[in-house]
């Protein structure tokens, strides 16, 4: 109830916010207001209740909306890109361009990157990555297993050592059916049963991305039962990297020691990747921070269903997204970004004709470097400064110019209290600080 109320005061408060922006936006029609929070350009991808059929593109060009299963409208140009901490305004259109769609049918997801084949039991036969010219999965992939979850101590805290050996495949398929095949993306559903509880996945697939988003719906209703994904990856490699807070750790994916063999869960939060020299494969989520790494296949936990302390835990409906993205090289190239992109989606709203001080797409503040993100951006608790978080991503030593498009005649470092250390030189509004690998620093800019 609580959390509940928390999440309601924090929609209605975007809601209120981006109206008193887009109120200040200088427009000769009515359109929409597309919001980037992130420190990075975005995609243009935007899923909400867009009453148009056709919005007009900075450049003059149209796009298609695509109405989705949910009723809910898509807008998406993966050529076109939200400016970092800023917004981007597409105008009502009525022209209504046709587009190619993508080839989608009950088997097959294919488009301009990649090529996914889906098997009868709604597992990932195959996933052919086009531009590498190679299958990412040595067996088929998104396997869904549930296994007996009855640790020797502590319930809802442990899993045993050796659940792995008392488990069982789920395969039983009600349906897959295609929900969606439009000019943007295409969508393929597949209901399976798993005893008393139901598990519905959409496999959803945008043009010229290489990403698939698994899009999960489940009812549960079991006791003491560990749900698990599993993707045997075609990599080789000796460790795993997971994603932490503000930076990353490496386990090893053998159990060649007692210590190896006692990590056979790992913590680890928005991504997990395995790559070898010049390729890799990240699995992404948004909100399922448990994995396993045996060898080359990658597990992520879903569910549990311990008894103690909570009889109930875990029952009832979840929904959760997790995403197979292969790569170039290794993480650093796109997996920060995209995992990043998967938890925070664009925010947008309508908006009127208006004569605002606003141009038509803004960005407040630029990053030079992609490897430093902006982790926090908020009102100081004790001025009016704006305090700016910022970490280093990839482990890098770097300086970073950070540039305000707003004026300032201040910049301070500060610590995570706010603390004010040491004065920053400014000039034009261009701030030059050194990054050391992972190192987090908080900024206070005073207007």
């Amino acid at each position: 109830k609580e959390l509940k109320e928390v999440e309601e005061f924090s929609r209605k408060t975007i809601e209120d916010t981006l109206k008193d922006v887009a109120s200040e936006i200088s427009l000769d029609r009515e359109g929409l207001v597309i919001f980037n929070p992130n420190s990075f350009p975005r995609t243009l991808c935007y899923i909400g209740d867009i009453p148009y059929s056709s919005l007009e593109l900075p450049d003059g060009r149209t796009i298609k909306v695509q109405r989705l299963y949910n009723g809910k409208g898509l807008v998406y140009s993966p050529y076109i890109d939200v400016p970092p901490v800023g917004y981007l305004v597409l105008y009502k259109s009525d022209k209504d361009e046709e587009e190619k769609k993508l080839t989608v049918n009950t088997t097959l997801l294919e488009n301009e990157r990649v090529k996914v084949k889906i098997g009868e039991d709604g597992s990932i036969l195959s996933f052919f990555d086009k531009v590498a010219q190679r299958d990412i999965f040595t067996a088929k992939g998104n396997q869904l297993w549930a296994y007996s979850d009855r640790p020797r101590d502590w319930d809802a805290w442990d899993v045993s050592p050796d659940y792995e050996r008392y488990g069982e495949e789920i395969k039983d398929v009600e349906y897959i059916n295609v929900v969606e095949n439009g000019v943007s993306r295409g969508v393929v559903e597949v209901k399976k049963r798993y005893r008393d509880s139901y598990i519905l996945q959409r496999y959803i697939l945008y043009r010229d991305n290489p990403r698939l988003d698994i899009e999960t719906e489940i009812d549960w209703h079991e006791r003491r039962v560990l749900l698990k994904a599993l993707f045997p990856i075609d990599v080789r490699s000796s460790y795993a990297t997971y994603e932490i807070a503000y930076g990353n750790i490496q386990r090893p994916t053998h159990k060649n020691t007692s210590w190896d063999s006692a990590r056979f869960e790992v913590p680890g939060h928005r991504w997990v990747d395995l790559s070898e020299g010049n390729y890799g494969v990240s699995l992404l989520n948004d909100g399922k921070y448990g994995y396993s790494a045996n060898q080359n296949t990658i597990g992520i936990s879903l569910l549990r269903s311990p008894i103690y302390p909570d009889f109930f835990a875990d029952e009832g409906k979840h929904t959760f997204t997790y995403s197979i993205l292969p790569h170039q090289n290794d993480w650093r190239n796109i997996t920060v970004k995209e995992a990043i992109s998967l938890n925070t989606p664009l925010i947008g709203a309508v908006v009127q004709p208006n004569k605002g001080r606003l141009d038509r797409k803004i960005s407040f503040i630029d990053i030079d470097s992609p490897n430093v993100i902006l982790g926090a951006l908020k009102k100081a608790e004790d001025d009016d400064a704006i305090v700016v978080r910022l970490y280093e991503a990839y482990g890098f030593r770097s300086r970073v110019k950070i540039r305000c498009n707003f004026d300032v005649k201040k910049v301070v470092e500060a610590n995570l209290l706010e603390d004010e250390i040491a004065h920053i030189g400014i000039v034009n509004n261009d701030v030059e600080v050194l990054f050391r690998p992972y190192e987090i620093k908080t900024l206070k800019l005073y207007r």
